[in-house]
Order: C-alpha cells, then structure tokens, then sequence
C-alpha cells in the first residue's frame, strides 16, 4: 500500500503527486456511497423533534403545545383540567358530510383504534361554481370539505401511539394512508408531549 513521504525533502517530489492521480478503488467508492446515504438518514433519526413543538398560554393561564400541521395529523396537549391530549386529524373531501362522526387509527403492524363516537366537524374550504354552456344549461357546483376531528391519546393508549407507526387516518367514511415520514414524525411529537406536565 502506497503511503506518502512526510519528509520535507519529498514534499514537492514527483514522487509525491502519485497518490492524487491514482483512481479510487471500487470498494473505496462502496464505502463512500454507503456513508452518502447512510449520513442523512443517521442525521434525520437524530433530529430533536420536540424543538418543533409550539407552545402558548391561554387568558385562562392553560398552556397548550401544538405540532406543525403535517399533511393530515397533528399532536395537540393543552394542561387545563383534566388535560387534553390528542391526535388531531384533517382530511379534505370533494363532497359534503352531513353530521360525521367516527374516527380510526391503524398502525403499520395491524393494531387499529377506533371510536365511532368522536364528532367530526366539516367545514367547506373552498367553493366554485361553472355556469352551464349552450348545449348544457345550468350550473354546477364543486368544492372541498375540510374533516376534523381530535383521536384522544390516554394511558390507555400511550404506548401504541408512542411506539408505533401510523399507516392510515379514517374520519367518518373518508381516509387517508399516511407516509412513513409523516408517521415517523407523530410518533416522536407524542412522545415529546407525553414528558410535558407543566
């Protein structure tokens, strides 16, 4: 194996250039590749995911922490008495629901949690209308309905909200699967939350 001369006589040798036209061997560049996929996903499991949470203070004085919205959940606390905990689902549909209720969690390993009588509340988010052509008169009418609804987190349920991953969210008749990434991001906000009692 070829080592550089570190006596100064060699430094500007010939002799001493030889080590940066060399090609870089396969399993060297294995390695390096490993290291540049590997790296960021090390640094995206080390991130402190409670440094996301928000928290304020009501005029009542009850603290409450809230999540960034993700594309469908959020982790919700607030310390007043008795203390509210929860997952916060939102889901857009193309269609109106007339008085919903239900909400269903079901994690990547098969456990579901599921509690029909969780008011969901509807709200339409936007609204456009299409005036009728010559061949079809009339208007129509499309929008999009915000779903909501809060999926308590107890101590009954901790430890699967804590350890284990959301595949899908369900509201009413309406669900969504839910991205690792989003999954993965819950799960740690729970716990973040779970440590806070003041």
């Amino acid at each position: 194996m070829y080592k550089p001369s570190l006596k100064k006589e060699n430094l500007h040798s010939q002799g001493s250039n030889r080590a940066d036209s060399r090609p870089i061997k396969p399993h060297n560049l294995k390695k390096i590749l490993l290291l540049l996929v590997v790296l960021p996903a090390f640094c995206f499991a080390q991130k402190d995911y409670c440094k996301d949470i928000s928290n304020t203070i009501s005029t009542k004085g009850f603290v409450t922490y809230k999540s960034p919205d993700l594309k469908y959940t959020a982790v919700l606390k607030q310390l007043s008495d008795p203390i509210f905990f929860a997952l916060q689902i939102h889901l857009l549909s193309d269609r109106e629901h007339a008085d919903p209720s239900g909400a269903t969690v079901i994690f990547e390993d098969g456990t579901v949690l599921k509690d029909d009588s969780i008011k969901v509340v509807s709200a339409q988010e936007s609204s456009d209308f299409y005036a009728g052509n010559v061949g079809s008169p009339g208007m129509a009418h499309t929008g999009y309905y915000l779903l909501q609804a809060f999926f308590p987190i107890s101590k009954e349920n901790i430890s699967v909200f804590s350890a284990k991953m959301i595949k899908q969210v369900t509201l009413s008749d309406q669900q969504q699967n839910v991205s690792s990434k989003e999954a993965a991001k819950i799960m740690e906000y729970i716990k973040c939350m779970d440590a806070v009692d003041h």
